[in-house]
């Protein structure tokens, strides 16, 4: 049984859910998405399988998920930003999506959400 991080509307946990219930209930929860351009600036879309239980058949974002609970503390180690270099680089030869920019928002994205909950504590 896979769970989500519940939030409140100050992205502040409250709890966790099983994904299924959460999503037919429609409770806030932790997700993110991935976009992917290359340079015409073209979105690499993905279709949903027909089979899953929402948006079945959809043509959607690169990708997505959900954080899974003690992941979001350890997304900004070393080891996560190696493996988002990494993802980087290796998405840029397969696919030419050259956008160091893109890498760069990436990047800060990842170090904005394991900093804001810390100085939410210390204020």
């Amino acid at each position: 049984m896979e769970k989500v991080i519940l939030v409140n509307e100050h992205d502040e946990q409250v709890g966790t859910m099983e994904k299924m219930e959460a999503h037919e209930k429609g409770i806030l929860h932790r997700a993110f998405s991935v976009f992917v351009f290359n340079d015409n600036d073209d979105l690499l879309m993905q279709q949903r399988a027909v089979s899953k239980y929402h948006s079945g058949g959809l043509w959607t974002n690169t990708c997505c998920s959900h954080p899974r609970e003690g992941e979001a503390a350890i997304i900004f180690s070393l080891e996560g930003v190696f493996a988002t270099i990494a993802a980087w680089f290796l998405l840029n030869q397969i696919l030419g999506a050259n956008n160091l920019l893109g890498c760069f928002f990436i990047l800060c994205g990842v170090l904005l959400s394991q900093l804001l909950p810390l100085i939410k504590q210390s204020v």
